[in-house]
């Protein structure tokens, strides 16, 4: 396990996206899950008790997918599952209006973005 996904740390809000998303959880379980919620170790909680606005991070335990009997770090498991959800996030559009001398310039700004794509 690297060293970032041993400093793996999720907001209240994104833990409890994690641990509730279905797809995370159909045919797995946790074991040994040790969480710490603003800086106190917690072995035992409830979901529903973590607010949006906690810091979580991950101390201990494994992701088990049982069909298989594979087993993974839980942050490794969460740092993957964070991961996929900055990459299927929506992505927003917009609609421009920019005069005809300033087209070039305002096309050459927007390719310069990575994630940035000019539609029509």
């Amino acid at each position: 396990m690297t060293e970032l996904v041993n400093e793996l740390v999720m907001s209240g809000a994104e833990f409890k996206a994690y641990w509730n998303d279905a797809e995370v959880w159909d045919d797995s379980e946790s074991e040994d899950a040790l969480i710490s919620i603003n800086g106190t170790n917690v072995p035992y909680f409830e979901i529903e008790d973590i607010k949006d606005t906690d810091i979580i991070k991950f101390v201990d335990g494994v992701h088990y997918h049982m069909p298989t009997g594979d087993v993974t770090e839980l942050a490794e498991h969460a740092a993957k599952w964070k991961e996929k959800q900055a990459d299927t996030r929506v992505k927003r559009k917009i609609l421009l209006e920019v005069n005809e001398e300033d087209m070039d310039a305002m096309l050459a700004a927007i390719k310069s973005i990575s994630s940035a794509k000019v539609i029509g």
